[in-house]
């Protein structure tokens, strides 16, 4: 609908910065590029968003220590890539033809709001027998992204 929130992969969202060279692999040399696609400004805070499908087959390159060495985990729970945290989420689609399946952006221009339609209900009937009285709160939230080029975004060839 109009006025839905934005994710970075949506249309008005994040940058589309690169399409993948295959339709369900990703090459060390296309992570270099989608790194580097980000700008300047927004790569001091910025993190990798993917699948761990999609990390582990990343994590699996080989080529020479000058493309794309293994990269140290580092100390974040997912590790490091390309010198950068790493957050998974299984709401970002596994590789495959024509999907964006790994952004680079930095969060700090994605903002979260409380939508209007707060709703706090009183209920003393549910622990009556204890004599406590129950609450129960009925919250909206939304995100967007503030600035589409915050966020760089791969996809796989179409076919």
């Amino acid at each position: 609908g109009s006025g839905q929130p934005q994710g970075v992969f949506a249309a008005g969202g994040g940058t589309a910065g690169l399409t993948l060279a295959a339709t369900g692999a990703i090459t060390g040399a296309e992570v270099v590029e989608l790194y580097h696609k980000l700008g300047s400004y927004y790569s001091e805070g910025a993190v990798w968003t993917t699948r761990n499908s999609t990390l582990g087959a990343i994590r699996g390159l080989q080529g020479t220590q000058f493309l794309f060495s293994p990269t140290p985990q580092g100390d974040a729970p997912y590790g490091d890539l390309y010198s950068k945290r790493v957050l998974l989420s299984d709401q970002i689609t596994a590789m495959g033809a024509g999907v964006k399946c790994i952004a680079i952006g930095n969060w700090a221009f994605y903002a979260l709001v409380e939508r209007s339609g707060l709703v706090v209900s009183r209920n003393p009937y549910l622990r009556q027998a204890t004599g406590q009285v129950s609450f129960f709160v009925n919250a909206r939230w939304g995100g967007d992204v503030l600035q589409a080029e915050a966020f760089q975004y791969a996809t796989n060839a179409a076919s």
